[in-house]
């Protein structure tokens, strides 16, 4: 916009100097003529004649100079009303400026303290659920150790050793080897049986076979066989059915265990040579 009030203005004062320059030259011409007239008009004595139109045109000139001058103040005043507009549109376009250069520093401002806050609530909500989870686990650690206590109590009251109880065994007083008490036998699953006996929150003093041996000894069906005669006569098949899955559970977890150990140990042994 500014370049183009600029160009307008240049055109303007192009114009006046053209105009201006027809005018000198119309002057002189004018004079020039005068010379020649007023020579002829002596050769035929018509000095009077020559006077009269000398008149008129001095009276012609001042009315075309008066024109010229009017036209020339009409040019100068619109001159000068382009390079006001110029002048205000140029003062326009900064005022614009600034005003957007003040929106886009607010605008940054208020995103940098968006993305500052929202980093907070993120780095917040991660310390939230991690505090969440930590408290989760103590929850799970807990409750697994507990879970084993009551394990190794239950155990401890079928000894036969221990004082001979005349109420029959159910299903649901068996100590079975899992962390949530089972309703029937199908409940009790390879992968529940392994995350209780390999649970790092008790026997820590033993090893993963260890623990597997020590299980195998309390839950082979001979040895169960004793405990078996205490069990309810509803219950006794149920009960037959869920040491079945905890004695094959053990086994496969053995078995698995011992083929761990000899490729860890081949594995070392290859390392060293």
């Amino acid at each position: 916009m500014t370049q183009t009030y600029a160009w307008v203005l240049e055109q303007e004062i192009a114009d006046m100097a053209r105009k201006n320059e027809e005018t000198v030259r119309c002057i002189i011409e004018q004079q020039e003529r005068e010379a020649r007239e007023r020579t002829v008009f002596a050769m035929l004595g018509l000095e009077s004649r020559y006077r009269e139109m000398m008149e008129q045109l001095v009276d012609d000139f001042e009315d075309m100079t008066e024109q010229l001058k009017a036209r020339e103040e009409y040019r100068r005043q619109k001159a000068m009303h382009w390079q006001r507009e110029m002048e205000k549109t140029t003062y326009d376009e900064a005022r614009r400026h600034r005003e957007y250069d003040a929106w886009r520093q607010e605008v940054e401002s208020y995103r940098a303290t968006y993305d500052r806050r929202r980093a907070q609530a993120v780095e917040k909500e991660k310390e939230r659920r991690e505090m969440e989870r930590l408290r989760a686990k103590a929850t799970r650690d807990e409750a697994e150790k507990e879970a084993w206590r009551r394990y190794e109590e239950k155990w401890a009251a079928l000894n036969p050793s221990a004082e001979p109880s005349t109420e029959p065994i159910s299903f649901k007083s068996i100590p079975w080897p899992v962390f949530s008490p089972p309703g029937k036998a199908e409940d009790i699953t390879p992968a529940r049986v392994a995350m209780f006996l390999l649970s790092p929150n008790h026997s820590n003093d033993q090893s993963r076979k260890e623990r597997i041996k020590a299980a195998l000894r309390r839950w082979h069906p001979d040895r169960f066989g004793r405990t078996l005669l205490r069990v309810a006569e509803d219950d006794k098949k149920e009960v037959e059915e869920g040491v079945g899955i905890v004695a094959r559970s053990l086994n496969n977890l053995m078995e698995r265990e011992s083929k761990m150990m000899v490729q860890a140990t081949r594995a070392y042994l290859s390392s060293l040579i």
